[in-house]
């Protein structure tokens, strides 16, 4: 019996909703909280307790969505209080009403992006080569959101309310798509099902994977939270800046389109060490351009910085976990992920106020390359995955 073609359009919706808020937030919120009067180390902090929020609370949900299968109904509370929370910023003025709010926006954040790709790895079962043209329309909203609001300051550069009213309302476009999404969880169990730990700390490949996403995101971090302001000081114009993540985007989103041919000719280990080469080769140059010709010239390299490695990263998740404990898989990876960018957005903060820009970018290339040699040092065993279990 052949087996009926998924409806991905919910789940396309979905990420456009999400990354729309992504796109809102991940470039422009430090440049928000230049305008409170935080210099570069405060905003790294601040960036960091949000994406440790976002850890913990993704960790919890995960752990709940596949005990008790309730994945849809925590997407649709959590994302309802992030919105709230994203409105908050229009009323901080010190940073510790900015603590506050990072907190409960992170711990809301944190689960969504591994439910929503655990719910469209699950709905696609073998044809999962396919997310990247899924995913896509994450990238597509990424680019239309942070278009919105470069044109924005663009015309009014005081205007810097569109930033908190832009993710808040995205978050609502999200929340409402929550309710489209077909519900693609087994029922529950007498037994519920938990990832096995052990076992999966003892694998090789699972390991290597979670430190090559601990020292990507790491190098990652000291990009995607200034990358706005970073251009600004370089004298770009906030509709410039735009413009330059745009190309991003536009590579970004060739990549996850064309993921399933990329997936058919190179093992998802290869992609990901030619992701991370040449992400680190973007890094050292990086410091050394001052125009916008130059950024725009080298932001194709996006593609493979983001959706080179994602696309690579999900597939191996989706070897090396058995669809039961498909969220936690999922959340343990974006979870090494958003370590690194703790600690990366902290160190990064504190090293371009200290040291300035040249020398956190080079850091970060170095790190990227160590991750190239964990990946190395064990790809042999990405051959032969047994998939982990519940315990």
């Amino acid at each position: 019996m052949s087996r009926t073609a998924p409806n991905l359009a919910p789940f396309a919706l979905a990420y456009f909703g999400f990354f729309a808020y992504l796109g809102s937030a991940g470039p422009w919120l430090t440049t928000y909280q230049r305008q409170l009067g935080f210099d570069q180390t405060t905003a790294g902090n601040l960036m960091a307790v949000f994406t440790l929020s976002a850890i913990i609370g993704g960790w919890i949900a995960a752990r709940r969505a596949d005990a008790l299968r309730g994945r849809r109904k925590l997407q649709r509370n959590l994302s309802i209080v992030a919105a709230v929370a994203s409105l908050f910023w229009l009323f901080v003025d010190q940073p510790w009403m900015a603590l506050c709010v990072v907190i409960v926006q992170g711990a809301c954040i944190g689960p969504q992006i591994p439910m929503l790709d655990g719910a469209t790895i699950d709905a696609l079962g073998p044809e999962r080569r396919r997310y990247g043209r899924v995913r896509v329309w994450g990238s597509i909203a990424w680019g239309v959101a942070t278009l919105v609001i470069g044109m924005v300051r663009e015309l009014d550069p005081t205007a810097m309310a569109i930033i908190p009213l832009s993710m808040a309302g995205w978050l609502l476009a999200f929340h409402a798509c929550t309710w489209r999404l077909p519900d693609t969880q087994s029922p529950v169990r007498s037994s519920k099902p938990r990832l096995d730990l052990a076992a999966a700390f003892r694998s090789p490949p699972f390991v290597a994977l979670m430190l090559a996403s601990l020292l990507h995101g790491i190098a990652f971090s000291n990009y995607e939270h200034f990358s706005a302001r970073t251009f600004e000081d370089l004298g770009v114009s906030p509709l410039g800046v735009s413009a330059i993540l745009l190309v991003g985007i536009f590579f970004e989103s060739l990549v996850f389109w064309v993921a399933p041919r990329l997936l058919n000719r190179w093992s998802a280990i290869t992609l990901a060490t030619v992701a991370l080469l040449t992400t680190a080769a973007r890094w050292w140059v990086t410091p050394h351009i001052s125009s916008f010709s130059g950024f725009a010239l080298l932001q194709p390299t996006h593609a493979f910085t983001f959706a080179l490695w994602y696309i690579a990263a999900m597939h191996l998740v989706s070897r090396l976990v058995t669809d039961e404990v498909r969220t936690t898989g999922q959340t343990l990876q974006f979870t090494a992920f958003a370590i690194g960018m703790a600690v990366g957005v902290a160190a990064g903060g504190a090293i371009r106020d200290a040291q300035g820009i040249t020398t956190a970018f080079h850091h970060a290339a170095l790190v990227d390359l160590l991750a190239v040699a964990v990946l190395l040092a064990t790809a042999r065993r990405f051959a032969s995955i047994i998939p982990i279990g519940s315990r």
